[in-house]
């Protein structure tokens, strides 16, 4: 939801369909509103399967250590991002790529470290 949260506030602003210029554009806050009820779209397309593919992989964390899961999570989760490519601009996609990225290394928990694997 972050990642949305942020590619509503860069993405160009909605064009205007009440006005007769093709140029105008919605307000920053209508515009935000607009793209915020695409979300459960994104949650569609972006946020179910990424939370398929970490529950699938969660099993894989004890097995691997820390820095193999967290470039293998990495990895896998750049896949839902690759549907966007034919609905998305570039700065929609680069902003998802980046959120996932941020998350899988900050937030998401390591694999197994070397002191477990040894003791």
């Amino acid at each position: 939801m972050a990642g949305w949260v942020l590619v509503s506030l860069t993405e160009p602003r909605i064009a205007d369909p009440g006005d007769p210029d093709p140029g105008a554009r919605l307000g920053l806050w209508s515009s935000f509103q607009g793209y915020m009820a695409g979300s459960p779209g994104m949650l569609l397309f972006v946020g179910a399967p990424s939370m398929i593919l970490l529950v699938l992989i969660s099993g894989r964390r004890t097995k691997l250590p820390g820095d193999e899961f967290k470039v293998l999570a990495g990895a896998l989760l750049l896949l839902p991002v690759v549907l966007l490519v034919p609905v998305g601009s570039w700065m929609m996609i680069i902003v998802q790529i980046a959120v996932q990225a941020l998350f899988v290394a900050f937030l998401m928990p390591a694999g197994r470290s070397d002191r477990e694997a040894t003791g």
